[in-house]
């Protein structure tokens, strides 16, 4: 049938010459870290209570971080921010809550926190003076 005899693409090398060509080699561009972008989506701010300031001192600090962080990500992301060297690390995180006022009911959103040590005579600068 002529029809199927136009799909049909014949390529023969001449000669047994095999037609390769140099791919382009793609560089790799460097980029910006990838811990530099996700450290502004990993610590959100630093929590400010009565309980976290006292903590100060004792050389300790406490962050509001995204509930997907675990310990690893927030310390790297704590020491790069600050540039601080951070020894031991506590994380706490509380569920979020059903809230009623009269007849309407509401959700208390729940978060995520970690607490910080820092290695001694190194402090973070939380509070404006």
């Amino acid at each position: 049938m002529g029809l199927f005899s136009k799909l049909k693409k014949d390529k023969k090398p001449d000669d047994g010459e095999k037609e390769t060509e140099a791919a382009p080699a793609k560089e790799k561009q460097s980029k910006a870290p990838v811990a530099s972008v996700a450290v502004s989506f990993l610590i959100k701010r630093p929590w400010i209570t009565e309980k976290s300031t006292n903590f100060s001192k004792l050389n300790q600090y406490a962050f509001l971080v995204a509930d997907t962080c675990n310990k690893q990500e927030a310390k790297k992301a704590i020491e790069a921010i600050y540039g601080v060297d951070i020894t031991k690390m506590n994380s706490v995180r509380t569920p979020g809550k059903r809230r009623r006022l009269g007849a309407s009911t509401g959700f208390k959103s729940g978060h995520k926190k970690v607490v910080v040590t820092l290695k001694q005579g190194q402090t973070i600068d939380i509070l404006p003076h």
